[in-house]
């Protein structure tokens, strides 16, 4: 089954970035619309692949890092599993 697109804003170094994270049927993508940017993603818990992939795209470390992180961060959520307020009450 595959997952539902997870989408969030965040801001780094001045700049916001609104991600678009999601599945197609031979792995993951990650849009960034307003700085057409679009790329191949892994699992949003490799990090080490995601980071590689996002270098290429010309951002920051720093920017590369935060989205990478977010990712991971929200790796419950994205999954569809709940989050942990959800899980508290």
């Amino acid at each position: 089954m595959m997952m539902e697109q997870f989408e969030t804003m965040i801001s780094c170094e001045g700049f916001r970035y609104h991600l678009i994270y999601g599945q197609h049927s031979y792995g993951y993508y990650l849009v960034i619309p307003e700085w057409n940017i679009g790329c191949e993603m892994s699992d949003c818990n490799d990090t080490f692949w995601n980071t590689e992939s996002l270098r290429k795209t010309g951002l920051t470390e720093r920017t590369v890092h935060k989205i990478v992180n977010t990712l991971k961060e929200n790796g419950e959520y994205i999954y569809g599993q709940k989050k942990k307020e959800d899980r508290l009450s």
